[in-house]
């Protein structure tokens, strides 16, 4: 009787070792538009597909998806994105396959798709297992996903109210997470505001402010059938991962994995295309490189000083080509010409305040007193229309960062104005339509506090005023 209990007990494991082998990994891309933030690079076409490095965007996701073990990509995106899959050689891929779900009409937002995913689901039952990946399109990554995957199925059989698991890095956002379990107790992108009943809750918290969400997410079935019950959740982020956080009811759970040795971001404003641009050159990115063939796209080839060139492209002998640069498919350089840092990414913010900056510098003037009153006056002249593309936070920080690349690689035409790079934050900030606010000149100097010293030079020019922004603040929460 023991010996047949036995059998049947190793029987039964077997049993859930086979059946787990025999899980296929499967994964939802949400490829549509949902932002604004890449506006008017969008309008014609949707974020995915815009290049990166000469690349579509989408081409990144799906070669790390199909790298990292996964076998089946449902990809839910406009007609444009269909049309390009079409033409695209990811249909022939073995042992990987690409679905489309074409994006309704009706479809503005994240939880708008989820909740069309699950009724698609209902009727075709697509998505045959449990767990799925839930991925934003813009991702960039080379994290492998296997072991996390099952790493949130083997706390599933554990907790059936394990519904998410998502991965985080280092950058800047607060979340509290419990240090032993990894589950995610508080969220917030935008602000600290810790209500103290969590720490009642919850004595051994780990907070944490310098995380990056990557939005790369292992979830349950359970995840999407939670956006049909709740028809107004719209975003990801601060509809559902708050709302189950604030849920008493359901019981629901949501966990955190941390990575630290491979590479994940997100394109989702100029300031992330610009950053995951130049990554990708200073091959940070590996294998995802410039010279790795993705889908049907022509490899270049790796030159001297970090640089890129299509076999293809036909460039003068007199050309000077600088660190850091990429010459594309079928590209023709003439004579004279010179070519520094062709990956930057320049969003309208930072062409508008470079052709001011610029239009302050040819101005007569003689002397760089001179050149700082002719650069307040350009900037109050031309404050209406540089307001209308800095009403984020991040197209802010832009500027100002575009005013210290600016500064590094136009020294000698542009040198005189930049002893004057404190005067001219602040002159934007004291401006009535807040084209610089306290927010993000703050940010700017928090990014800047962790980076190489011969990368602070401005940053110190900016010290006292930076010092009083943050006692005007405590004073007034005071």
């Amino acid at each position: 009787m023991a010996a047949r209990k036995k059998r049947a007990a190793k029987s039964s494991e077997d049993s859930e070792e086979e059946q787990s082998r025999r899980q296929r990994f499967q994964a939802i891309l949400l490829a549509d538009n949902f932002t604004t933030k890449l506006l008017p690079l969008t309008l014609e076409r949707p974020n995915v597909l815009l290049p990166l490095v000469n690349v579509p965007m989408i081409d990144y996701t799906l070669a790390w998806l199909e790298s990292a073990g996964l076998e089946e990509v449902f990809v839910f995106c406009s007609t444009q994105v269909i049309d390009y899959l079409n033409n695209s050689g990811w249909y022939s891929h073995k042992d990987f396959t690409v679905k489309t779900i074409e994006s309704p009409h009706k479809s503005t937002s994240a939880g708008d798709a989820l909740r069309y995913i699950y009724e698609q689901q209902i009727d075709t039952s697509q998505i045959q297992d449990d767990d799925f990946v839930l991925v934003s399109g813009g991702i960039v990554s080379n994290m492998p996903l296997t072991q996390l995957i099952q790493e949130h199925r083997d706390r599933k059989k554990k907790d059936d109210k394990a519904i998410m698991t998502m991965v985080i890095t280092d950058h800047q956002f607060f979340i509290g997470v419990n240090p032993l379990t990894k589950q995610l107790l508080y969220y917030n992108e935008d602000k600290i505001f810790l209500d103290t009943s969590l720490m009642d809750r919850n004595p051994s918290v780990l907070l944490c402010s310098d995380m990056q969400d990557c939005y790369i997410d292992i979830c349950s079935l359970e995840m999407l059938s939670h956006f049909v019950d709740n028809c107004d959740y719209q975003h990801l982020r601060c509809d559902f991962v708050e709302g189950v956080l604030a849920d008493d009811i359901t019981g629901f759970k949501i966990f955190t994995h941390e990575i630290s040795s491979c590479y994940a971001a997100r394109i989702e404003n100029f300031r992330s295309y610009d950053m995951v641009s130049k990554d990708i050159i200073q091959r940070r990115t590996f294998p995802y490189v410039p010279d790795m063939k993705l889908s049907g796209n022509c490899s270049l080839k790796l030159g001297r000083q970090g640089s890129y060139k299509a076999s293809d492209a036909i460039r003068s002998p007199s050309v000077h080509v600088g660190d850091s640069s990429v010459i594309g498919h079928a590209k023709k350089i003439g004579s004279g010409a010179k070519i520094l840092n062709s990956d930057h990414i320049t969003h309208c913010a930072g062409a508008i305040f470079y052709s001011m900056m610029k239009l302050a510098a040819d101005t007569p003037h003689s002397s760089d007193i001179n050149l700082y009153k002719n650069t307040a006056s350009i900037i109050t002249r031309w404050k209406g229309l540089l307001g209308f593309y800095v009403k984020q936070i991040d197209e802010q920080i832009e500027v100002i960062s575009r005013l210290e690349e600016m500064c590094q690689e136009s020294a000698h035409e542009l040198g005189p104005l930049f002893a004057h790079i404190y005067n001219i934050i602040r002159f934007m900030y004291e401006q009535e339509n807040d084209n610089l606010q306290e927010v993000a000149i703050l940010r700017w100097a928090d990014e800047k506090a962790g980076a190489d010293e011969s990368d602070k030079v401005y940053l110190k020019q900016c010290e006292p005023f930076i010092t009083w922004l943050k006692e005007t603040s405590d004073d007034e929460d005071d």
